[in-house]
């Protein structure tokens, strides 16, 4: 804005001064004053030679905008100058919205450079006001400004030109009729499939791309005999053009609107996709080869997987969710042995089908094929649900591979037949490797919700007493995930237990059996190891007994600073008044993160007496502690900042 001092016709004096920087800042501040008694000498300054001062009334005058901008720069634009013509172009992008009623009329103008540029502009900024007058220009005598107009229709998306514009798909210019191709695809709509799948039989194979492409922008499901029909004897670049086209239009509802012998062409096209190099990405194509359930496609997709990289894994889903919905289960079979990702396919596309008629298969294969189709293999056994194979994968508890016998116990816990509880518990109690003890722990947790339960309850609680730390480990998270009032007893064991891990998860679980355990953990918040004594304070919270004040107010001063700060969030979950002039005096004697958690907990409690000291904390050096503060008192109070800065 101009300065106080300085007013618009000071301004407009200053735009005709020697120094072009004075001039350039003048015509800066008069673009911003908006006032119209600018807009003339800013026209006139667009010839001014310095390109800075051009450049800074273009931009005023783009500021000012509005109908008179508008109507004088309509004449620049048969200027002789090509920078000024240029200039009134770029303004007239940005402001012409504002009057198209005087934009329109310039498509019949009789320079036919101003035609073109007036067709192109009003397919950027015009609305369906000015849709008849494009609708006129498709039959202008320059091939540019119909292919322009063409354009700037297809734009707008205005569904009245349809007509018009598939009009021009019989232009003598092949470049219009390519605009009309592209404008009909934009325009969408029932009427402008038929006049573009007519080209589709033309002899120009550009002109069936540049089709294929628009009726996929429509998504017409019409248009999936006509695209179909063109598949047998594409060149290979329009072939996987039309495919893309028409996995786009409808995915897997594709297959609805085949006739048997339309899908065998479909199918046939994607073999031929799926085989070439040269065809990009191929996850589509592999997707599309499940939806049809060709048989002839199996062997090419195991022959795809060659050299697939392991963390692939949309490639490898497709692959897999493709063999298994063709289900040629023989085939897959034969192939388990062979090598380059092609025997994991088969085996995970089995493990898909879970068929129980595949496992005398699978079994026999499992001992000449690599790790990985081992693995899967068991998975496979696994999801038939077959009781009948309890024994194969209870022997496989001991196999060498600790993958095998991982997979192993997941499979047992899947068929959920108890005579797989016994051999779990003794994988349980010798087994090194954690995932594997996981897993074992997540299936006796499956089959304790049967017949099993009590000798899985009970094994895990002789569990408790084994010499190796992990399996009293296991056992503990057994128990626990199993929950219910059998596994109390282990669990207020455990809490005594000579090993700190195994104390604090057991106080962990303590929390699901609820108001019977409260009374051991809060003796167990005297336990020698912090962890454990924070692990107890939690579980108290969890519960929500009001018996776990007391002793949470006593660990409130433990010696450790992360007990104290899990008994004072504890406190907080609990919502005991009892607490508040315990966690008063922490915001005095105690450190950070401790102060933190007791400013929250006296807010929970909407402890009034504590305000002043709360608002003292606002000074604080640490922001976390002020911040807690500042949410404290918002609780307390009940408004934003509960009035703190005032």
């Amino acid at each position: 804005m101009p300065t106080d001092t300085e007013t618009v016709p000071d301004l407009l004096t200053r735009l005709a001064d020697p120094d072009p920087s004075v001039r350039r800042e003048s015509a800066m501040l008069l673009g911003e004053s908006g006032d119209g008694r600018a807009l003339y000498p800013l026209v006139r300054a667009l010839r001014d030679g310095d390109r800075g001062v051009m450049q800074a009334a273009t931009d005023a005058l783009v500021q000012i905008g509005g109908e008179a901008v508008v109507y004088n720069l309509l004449p620049l634009l048969r200027d002789e100058d090509a920078a000024v013509r240029n200039m009134s172009v770029e303004i007239l992008q940005q402001t012409a919205a504002a009057a198209l009623f005087l934009m329109a009329p310039l498509v019949r103008d009789k320079d036919e450079d101003v035609r073109k540029f007036a067709v192109d502009l009003l397919g950027r900024v015009g609305s369906e006001t000015v849709v008849p007058d494009l609708i006129g220009a498709l039959g202008d005598a320059n091939a540019n400004v119909r292919a322009g107009a063409a354009e700037s229709l297809g734009k707008l998306g205005d569904g009245r030109a349809v007509a018009d514009v598939a009009a021009l798909l019989g232009d003598p210019e092949e470049w219009v009729v390519f605009s009309a191709i592209e404008a009909l695809g934009n325009l969408g709509g029932p009427d402008a499939v038929g006049p573009l799948t007519k080209l589709l039989s033309g002899d120009s194979e550009e002109v069936r791309f540049a089709v294929i492409e628009a009726l996929g922008k429509i998504a017409d499901e019409r248009m999936v005999g006509p695209l179909i029909d063109l598949l047998p004897g594409a060149e290979p670049v329009l072939r996987n053009t039309i495919i893309q086209t028409l996995i786009d239009l409808a995915g897997e509802r594709l297959t609805e609107k085949l006739t048997p012998q339309t899908t065998e062409i479909f199918a046939t096209g994607l073999l031929d996709a799926l085989g070439d190099p040269e065809s990009g990405p191929r996850t589509d194509v592999v997707k599309a080869l499940g939806w049809v359930r060709d048989p002839r496609a199996t062997l090419p997709l195991l022959r795809h997987t060659a050299g697939l990289a392991s963390d692939n894994e949309e490639e490898w889903e497709a692959v897999v969710g493709a063999l298994a919905a063709i289900r040629d289960r023989p085939l897959l079979e034969a192939n388990l042995a062979r090598e380059e990702n092609a025997g994991l396919a088969a085996a995970k596309a089995l493990t898909r089908i879970a068929d129980p008629a595949s496992v005398p298969v699978l079994r026999e294969a499992y001992g000449r094929v690599n790790r990985e189709v081992r693995l899967e293999i068991v998975r496979a056994v696994g999801r038939t649900k077959d009781r009948g194979q309890v024994p194969w994968l209870v022997s496989l508890l001991t196999d060498e591979l600790g993958h095998a016998r991982r997979e192993a116990a997941v499979a047992l816990g899947e068929i959920e037949d108890h005579a797989g509880a016994g051999p779990l518990l003794v994988l349980l109690d010798g087994e090194p490797y954690p995932d594997v003890r996981d897993r074992a722990v997540g299936a006796l947790v499956r089959l304790a919700s049967g017949e099993a339960h009590a000798e899985i309850v009970a094994g895990l609680g002789r569990l408790l007493l084994a010499p190796r730390v992990e399996c009293r480990l296991a056992a503990v998270k057994g128990l626990s995930k199993i929950g219910g009032q059998t596994g109390l007893g282990g669990m207020l064991g455990a809490v005594r237990d000579a090993d700190g891990k195994v104390r604090q998860a057991a106080a962990r679980a303590l929390r699901d059996h609820g108001a019977e355990a409260v009374d051991t953990l809060a003796a167990v918040l005297s336990d020698p190891d912090p962890e454990v004594r924070q692990a107890a304070a939690q579980s108290l919270g969890s519960i929500g007994d009001g018996r776990g004040v007391d002793p949470l107010l006593a660990a409130a001063r433990d010696e450790n600073l992360w007990v104290r700060c899990r008994a004072v969030e504890s406190l907080a979950e609990l919502g005991d008044g009892r607490a508040a002039p315990v966690l008063i005096e922490l915001l005095d004697r105690d450190t950070g993160p401790v102060v933190i958690a007791a400013a929250r907990a006296l807010g929970a409690l909407k402890a009034s007496a504590a305000k002043e000291k709360i608002r003292s904390l606002l000074e604080h050096e640490d922001y976390d502690v002020q911040e807690a503060a500042l949410q404290a008192l918002e609780r307390i109070e009940g408004a934003p900042g509960g009035g703190a800065w005032t």
